[in-house]
């Protein structure tokens, strides 16, 4: 997802997400719809499982649907989206150059891995003070010109609980072909 999608995603999501999962209202989820199970999405090509227990949410229609963001609590999310490279980034590398950038904070940490069974690249950003969020994304870019990213925002004292529920989304994240 684009900066200015996610930027408008969580708009969309007015302003639930900062209050956690548990304090969402059936106002602030109107213009969402809740993704129990599994999620799929055929126009980008890519499917995962919906870890039990954890809230997730995509824009309802007419709203484009570039994925789903899962609610971990209290400033805690993992977004999984994928868009077209419209900002034409080229490759992974500076998709995640621009995304890092963004972030700010620091220190950064960077992996090659894998997402959906494809070369992926990681990155872990770390916030300025103990309370400031870390950052993790993990993204791909293949030959369809499709920007896939996978993104863990938890604080500190949440790390390790969030990163066993990205472990889960990502066991159950799958690449298909994508339908146009």
């Amino acid at each position: 997802m684009t900066l200015g999608a996610m930027l408008a995603f969580a708009a969309a999501l007015g302003g639930a997400r900062a209050q956690g999962a548990s304090a969402w209202t059936a106002e602030q989820t109107d213009h969402l719809v809740k993704v129990e199970g599994q999620y799929s999405n055929r126009h980008y090509g890519f499917r995962l499982s919906i870890p039990a227990g954890v809230s997730a949410w995509r824009t309802a229609p007419p709203n484009p649907d570039h994925g789903v963001m899962l609610i971990l609590g209290e400033h805690r999310t993992i977004d999984v989206s994928a868009a077209y490279d419209a900002a034409l980034y080229g490759s992974t590398a500076a998709l995640m150059d621009r995304r890092v950038r963004d972030a700010g904070g620091g220190p950064v940490k960077r992996f090659t891995v894998q997402l959906g069974g494809a070369p992926a690249e990681e990155a872990v950003v770390g916030g300025a003070a103990p309370e400031t969020v870390v950052a993790q994304w993990r993204a791909v870019t293949p030959e369809n010109a499709i920007n896939y990213l996978v993104v863990l925002v938890t604080t500190p004292a949440e790390q390790k609980a969030d990163g066993a529920v990205l472990a889960a989304v990502l066991a159950g994240y799958h690449h298909m072909a994508p339908e146009r």
